[in-house]
């Protein structure tokens, strides 16, 4: 933690994997060599070491057989009962239990996760399959591990080695890309307590209450502290995107400043459910939902939501084919977002139209300094229009309309708008 406060990252990886055998996780090595072709990989891409959690290495384990069934200790003088820890090795066990959310959920701790069993699980002669045999996803504890690292981790700290194919060479930036894909969305305690209901643990009545409450103390501190959160790229649509919503809306993130979704497929539902949960967000200044899919109606639930928003300064939608429709309904509402300062519309086929209603209301939006509209199929009308408000649009400092078909003469009646202006603007054509 320390090192995460001065540096920004923790030299850590935490292993989260299912136990395929009830007295050893891994009998017969099969995870570990999955682990070492992901460390070899990174520390050939020059990452530097790391140290490696791994619960079975790093916590007093119970001594039990195959079977599941209580082993004889090492020390067979020792008190106690056969397969239990001793009372010294209890005590930093349940120490070490309370502190797994610290490990997992932490920001700046990278967590890898062993989805995929071995290709002969199901042979009787190489695996004795007893106790709690369900996949990685129905594991209570693997659950809970998987959530946590949900929580606040940027885009590229949750891994899912399950995706490696585990054939031929493999190069850090390729395994990266493929593992972080369909990571989940954080949820609220309240959803985490129901879904344990549903999942397998081997002490179902003394784990699944004790997880839910870990889970609900990593969770308020995790959120309650964090100010930016990166979700970019990671496949998600609006399922995750309504979860983050609630999240949002629960009011359990008060400081965040920053929200990145840019790079998923969020579509008008996701967008409607982010909507109503910004006047919940009181610090959100930066909102990028750059290259999604929200369309036109995804840009109205948005617009109507920017008058709640009174902190929000950027907002990222390019690329996302809101059209003239979407612009339209974002330039109703620019004079009421008396904070907004940043409007990325690029590529998103406004056209003529779309811009001449963004031209409209540049003159009541009185916090507006950057607009940028590169790529929108915007012509001369298009262009002329933006040209005659620019006199009036008196916070704007930088326009863009990068890649659009705006002619000569166009072009220098936008020229002509921006001399003498102050502030200068900075046009881009």
């Amino acid at each position: 933690v320390q090192q995460a406060t001065r540096y920004g990252d923790l030299p850590v990886v935490c292993i989260s994997h299912c136990w395929l055998q009830p007295d050893h996780p891994d009998p017969r090595g099969h995870n570990l060599r999955v682990v070492a072709r992901a460390l070899e990989a990174w520390l050939e891409s020059g990452g530097g070491d790391l140290a490696v959690f791994l619960d079975f290495c790093s916590m007093h384990q119970k001594c039990r057989g195959a079977d599941g069934a209580p082993g004889a200790r090492v020390l067979g003088f020792a008190e106690g009962e056969a397969g239990s820890r001793f009372a010294s090795e209890d005590a930093l066990f349940r120490q070490a239990l309370g502190s797994l959310g610290t490990f997992y959920a932490h920001p700046n701790t990278m967590v890898w996760k062993l989805t995929a069993f071995p290709p002969d699980y199901d042979d009787p002669q190489r695996y004795e399959r007893k106790g709690n045999v369900a996949q990685y996803a129905d594991r209570g504890w693997c659950f809970c591990e998987a959530s946590w690292a949900a929580m606040v981790k940027d885009f590229n700290m949750v891994l899912d080695l399950g995706k490696d194919s585990g054939e031929g060479a493999v190069e850090w930036g390729a395994l990266r890309d493929a593992c972080t894909q369909g990571r989940r969305a954080p949820v609220l305690p309240s959803a985490l307590e129901e879904e344990l209901e549903r999942k397998h643990f081997t002490n179902g009545k003394d784990d699944r209450p004790s997880v839910a409450e870990l889970y609900a103390a990593g969770f308020k501190a995790r959120f309650g502290a964090a100010e930016v959160l990166r979700y970019s790229g990671l496949g998600w649509g609006d399922d995750e995107a309504k979860a983050v919503a609630a999240v949002l809306a629960a009011g359990t993130a008060p400081k965040l400043r920053v929200l990145h979704l840019g790079g998923n497929s969020i579509g008008a539902e996701g967008a409607r459910a982010l909507a109503g949960a910004l006047a919940r967000a009181t610090a959100l200044e930066k909102l990028y939902l750059n290259n999604n899919s929200i369309g036109a109606e995804g840009a109205r639930a948005l617009a109507g939501a920017l008058p709640s928003a009174t902190e929000l300064k950027e907002l990222n939608l390019n690329n996302n084919s809101i059209g003239e429709e979407g612009a339209r309904a974002l330039a109703g509402a620019l004079p009421s977002a008396t904070a907004l300062e940043g409007l990325y519309l690029n590529s998103n086929s406004i056209g003529d139209e779309g811009a001449r209603a963004l031209a409209g209301a540049l003159p009541s939006a009185t916090a507006l300094e950057r607009l940028y509209l590169d790529s929108n199929s915007i012509g001369d009308e298009g262009a002329r229009a933006l040209a005659g408000a620019l006199p009036r649009a008196t916070a704007l400092e930088e326009l863009y309309l990068y890649y659009n078909s705006i002619g000569d003469e166009a072009k220098a009646e936008l020229r002509r708008a921006c001399e003498g202006r102050s502030p200068e603007i900075r046009l881009g054509i």
